[in-house]
């Protein structure tokens, strides 16, 4: 596996030459306008790998405060329970409809089984949805008519 390139922020050459000729890591750093971690990074063999490394494993080390599974550091929660810590809308046996913001037990949602944090639930309630496809319908009243007809020429035509 290669490493991805970087444009330098300095001669990694030009570094290397003043520290042939004695000068410390945080005078390099100053001269050339970096942090003295990246001259070291660059002038002491291995340490790239060794910090890449250190770095990595850091970012792994996190551990999901729901589950107790595996997670990134910056977050508190594995990737499977994040969604329903920050689902606003469900709680222990009740959903709220995302339309009429009323909280409702969960059999009075249709099913969907992508939404995993509402624990396999639509957004709106059955109610609102049937309100939402109705007035749909209406708004677009000649598009569903039109629809209807080739559903209907392209069965007759099967029979």
């Amino acid at each position: 596996m290669t490493k991805p390139q970087h444009v330098r922020r300095f001669d990694w050459d030009e570094a290397r030459g003043l520290r042939d000729s004695g000068m410390a890591y945080t005078k390099i750093a100053e001269r050339l306008g970096v942090s003295a971690q990246a001259i070291r990074r660059v002038l002491i063999p291995g340490e790239y790998e060794r910090m890449d490394a250190a770095s990595s494993a850091w970012l792994r080390g996190g551990t999901c405060e729901r589950c107790g599974g595996s997670c990134t550091r910056g977050h508190d929660y594995c990737a499977a329970c994040l969604p329903h810590v920050q689902a606003t809308t469900v709680r222990e046996h009740e959903l709220q409809c995302t339309t009429c913001r009323e909280w409702k037990p969960d059999d009075a949602f249709a099913g969907d089984k992508r939404r995993v944090a509402r624990r396999g639930r639509h957004r709106q309630c059955s109610e609102c949805g049937t309100k939402a496809r109705a007035a749909y319908r209406k708004a677009h009243l000649e598009k569903q008519r039109a629809y209807d007809r080739e559903y209907k020429r392209r069965h007759r035509a099967a029979a």
